[in-house]
């Protein structure tokens, strides 16, 4: 049986759908238009649109987050593709679903000097799970049958691998004809592995004879489940739990990056566990490439082999709740690792709060403010660079439902995006702080056909990239200014203007506190603006310095 022009979209639809997909976050363009209308019209997916792609794949991964489920980003054919690069990187390394659908022109139009018209097969590079090009006309059986089946390992790769898979899709004119009628079709699966975990003898032995325990997980999402077997472990006193924020693992030490300045020989573990993604402590991976574990344990359900403290070890392939349920299960044991770690952090705290009771207003100021101000339950999206930094080093947080920060590989790209994809699937009011240029580099978030009123943006004007008055190396340069901080006049007013966002603005702890309190009033999403000198915030930073550096 021969089939009709763009039977494999058809196709391509029924299956998408079928296997769950939901959300679709379209890109505007014209050899994409088979892909818009028929996602649009299909009636089973929920559709908004972009106009800038940049921010579309990060707004497609601030949903996928949410959900747990893969997003469909769909761009036109061209340079369009390569501006979702940078959100495909930052979805690879965080484990994050994603599905890539790419227009294309034809295959014989490459490399002839035609309009709109690049290398696109591949093009995302070694950042996908999966990625192929759909044939170009499924006109038979077998065409059909192979296009089907690459639809089905796309998917399930992005599922199974938790990556963003791409598949280009090569589209010939005529383009805003309806689509054939659904057509019945051969399914393809491939079968699905199950995992199954015990604890060896070996591991048993290690785990008993351990004196010093250290937990850490890096980035992830919240689980109940885990949270729960974590409070069981830690009535195990050899057992130490590291809580960084994006770990979203509460309970355990938080200020470790303080604690591990110092270097102190007595914190080093004899057992290492670590599962997540990337761990945001510097510190801490310092620390132990100088003090490694004697064994070291990585949790890894995909049996990907990460070593960010280069300290070799085990890898253990199952799902981390398998493995913390196991260990919840053999005796505890007698020690004090977890008292010293929790002696060092307590005599820290007492001291940080009363020093940041007497802070000049400025960021640290604000954030430690902030971290009081904002209601229980809700949910935070940090930048990537100076706020999360600063949040970590706050003695006490909120009780939050979910911290994220895009940690993947991402600088100050796709903070707005992120944040405002998320909101769009989550019932609880979503926070983002971030500084002023990762805001503005960013703005077309708000490009979107959805504005989240569960958002609420909080952008710190300092006067540049502050990170670089801070870290060692920049901020020593006689270039730092022009040429690191990159100090720049942005009228966040206007910006807020532009894209119909109400606008606050404090420079003041009073001023703050009333801009907090009107945003928790007020339904919709709003942008404050937290105005701070630079002379100052770099000020405080080197007295927090001289702070922590001085603790025993």
């Amino acid at each position: 049986m021969q089939y009709p022009p763009k039977q494999q979209l058809t196709d391509l639809l029924e299956l998408l759908h079928e296997m769950g997909l939901q959300e679709v976050v379209i890109c505007p363009g014209s050899r994409s238009a088979p892909l818009t209308l028929g996602f649009v019209r299909h009636g089973g997916f929920a559709t908004s649109t972009v106009i800038d792609e940049r921010a579309a794949g990060y707004i497609a991964i601030g949903k996928a987050l949410a959900s747990g489920k893969p997003v469909a980003v769909v761009c036109t054919s061209g340079t369009a593709l390569l501006n979702l690069a940078p959100a495909v990187a930052e979805a690879f390394y965080l484990r994050v679903p994603m599905l890539v659908l790419s227009a294309d022109r034809p295959a014989a139009w490459v490399d002839q000097l035609d309009g709109q018209t690049i290398r696109q097969q591949g093009a995302l590079g070694p950042h996908t799970v999966f990625a192929a090009s759909l044939p170009e006309q499924a006109d038979s059986e077998t065409d059909r049958w192979h296009a089907a089946r690459l639809v089905q390992q796309a998917w399930q790769a992005a599922v199974n691998q938790r990556g963003p898979a791409h598949l280009n899709i090569p589209l010939r004119e005529p383009l805003y004809e309806p689509l054939p009628p659904v057509q019945p079709m051969t399914r393809w699966e491939l079968p699905a592995a199950e995992l199954h975990f015990s604890l060896s003898a070996s591991l048993k032995d290690s785990w008993h004879q351990a004196r010093r325990i250290l937990l850490v997980p890096g980035q992830q999402a919240p689980d109940a489940t885990q949270q729960v077997l974590l409070q069981q472990l830690l009535t195990d006193p050899r057992v130490c739990l590291l809580s960084e924020a994006v770990a979203n693992a509460p309970g355990g030490i938080s200020q470790h990056e303080a604690i591990l300045r110092g270097r102190p020989a007595s914190l080093q573990p004899d057992l290492l566990i670590s599962w997540g993604q990337q761990v945001v402590s510097k510190q801490l991976k310092l620390y132990l490439r100088q003090y490694p574990a004697s064994q070291h344990w990585r949790i890894d359900a995909l049996g990907q082999i990460a070593d960010p403290f280069a300290s070799g070890g085990t890898l253990l392939t199952a799902p981390v709740n398998q493995v913390l349920q196991s260990l919840t299960n053999l005796p505890t044991g007698s020690g004090n690792y977890q008292a010293l770690w929790q002696t060092a952090q307590n005599s820290l705290n007492t001291r940080l709060k009363a020093w940041l009771s007497a802070l000049p207003f400025g960021d640290m100021a604000a954030f430690n403010q902030l971290s009081h101000l904002l209601p229980a339950g809700y949910s935070l999206h940090l930048g990537n660079s100076t706020p999360i930094r600063h949040w970590q080093n706050l003695p006490q947080w909120p009780t939050l439902h979910w911290v994220h920060a895009n940690r993947g590989t991402s600088g100050i790209d796709g903070v707005n995006s992120t944040a405002l994809g998320f909101a769009t699937q989550r019932p609880e009011t979503v926070w983002m702080l971030t500084g002023e240029l990762s805001f503005a580099y960013d703005l077309n978030a708000f490009s979107s056909s959805e504005r989240p009123r569960n958002l609420r943006v909080v952008v710190f004007n300092n006067g540049g990239g502050d990170i670089f008055r801070q870290i060692p190396g920049p901020k020593t340069q006689p270039e730092r200014e022009d040429y690191f901080a990159t100090p720049r006049s942005i009228n966040l007013q206007a910006m807020a203007a532009a894209w119909g966002l109400p606008y606050l603005l404090a420079t003041d702890a009073l001023s703050l506190q009333q801009a907090v309190e009107q945003m928790q009033k007020v339904d919709g999403c709003q942008l404050l603006e937290i105005r701070t000198e630079p002379s100052v915030n770099e000020s405080v930073y080197h007295q927090y310095l001289e702070l922590i550096n001085s603790h025993p």
